[in-house]
C-alpha cells in the first residue's frame, strides 16, 4: 500500500513537468554565435489549426524554441541571425515569429506566407536588437500529420543596393482627360500597345454597361493628345 501511494505521489509531481516539456520544441533551447555552425530543432506540438499567435495553445498548435544570441552587439556588426523552419507537405501552413526576451516581448522578425509552401524564413540584427534571449515561436496555422524542422545561424548581412539613375532631363506632357458619353466616370484603367503603334485604353463603367474603350495612333500622335472613343465592346445593353 505504501509503495502504491509513493508511486502515485511521484506521478502527481512529475505530471506538470511533463506538460511543460510538451510546450517546447526538441531540443528546447540553443545558442548561436558569430562563428559557430548554428543550431537545429524540431517541432513537437500536436498540430491542427490556430487563428494566430495570440490565440494558439502551447504544445497543442504552437511551440517555442528559446534562442540565446551570445556576445555583444558590437560583435554582430555586419551579421544577422537567420532563422528558418521547413517541412515537406506544401498544404501544411506554419507561421514563424521571433520575439526578444520571451513570447510576450516585441516581435523582431516574422514570416507567414501561407500555403502552398514548404518553409518560412526571417532574420534579425543583434547589432541593433541586442544580444541575449530570443524566442522562436512557431504557430501551426493549419497542419496535419507533420512536424517542422528549425534552424538558426549567423550569416553576413546582405549588401545594400545602390540605385543607378539619371537625375533630370525627363519631361512629361500635361494630362489629357478622356470621357465616355453618358458615364460620369470610369474606374480601374488598363492599357495595351501593339508593335504597330496602336494604343488602347479601357476603363470599367460597371454592370451591365461594361467597359469603355479609347484608341490613339502613336505614329501620328506620339504625345497621346487625340483620343478616339471606340464604344463599349463588352456591353450587355448593345451600345
Amino acid at each position: 500500500m505504501l509503495l502504491l501511494l509513493a508511486i502515485a505521489l511521484v506521478g502527481v509531481f512529475l505530471l506538470p513537468s511533463a506538460q511543460r516539456g510538451a510546450d517546447a520544441a526538441n531540443p528546447s533551447s540553443g545558442t548561436v554565435n558569430t562563428t559557430g555552425p548554428g543550431v537545429a530543432w524540431d517541432g513537437t506540438a500536436l498540430g491542427g489549426s490556430s487563428a494566430g499567435e495570440s490565440t494558439c495553445v502551447e504544445g497543442v498548435n504552437c511551440d517555442t524554441y528559446t534562442l540565446t544570441v551570445s556576445g555583444t552587439a558590437a560583435d554582430w556588426a555586419g551579421k544577422v541571425v537567420d532563422v528558418r523552419i521547413s517541412w515537406l507537405v506544401p498544404a501544411n501552413d506554419f507561421d514563424l515569429y521571433i520575439h526578444k526576451g520571451s513570447n510576450a516581448g516585441p516581435i523582431v522578425a516574422d514570416s507567414g506566407s501561407g500555403a502552398p509552401d514548404t518553409d518560412e524564413e526571417a532574420s534579425f540584427d543583434p547589432s541593433v536588437e541586442g544580444t541575449g534571449t530570443y524566442t522562436v515561436h512557431v504557430v501551426y496555422f493549419s497542419v496535419a500529420g507533420e512536424q517542422y524542422h528549425g534552424t538558426a545561424k549567423a550569416q553576413n548581412k546582405p549588401t545594400a543596393r545602390t540605385a543607378t539613375y539619371v537625375d533630370g532631363g525627363i519631361t512629361f506632357s500635361p494630362n489629357v482627360t478622356t470621357k465616355a458619353p453618358v458615364a460620369s466616370r470610369d474606374g480601374e484603367p488598363s492599357s495595351r500597345t501593339d508593335t504597330s503603334g496602336n494604343f488602347y485604353v479601357t476603363g470599367i463603367r460597371g454592370v451591365p454597361a461594361g467597359v469603355d474603350l479609347w484608341y490613339d495612333d502613336l505614329n501620328s500622335d506620339p504625345y497621346v493628345r487625340n483620343w478616339v472613343y471606340r464604344g463599349q465592346p463588352d456591353s450587355f445593353t448593345g451600345d
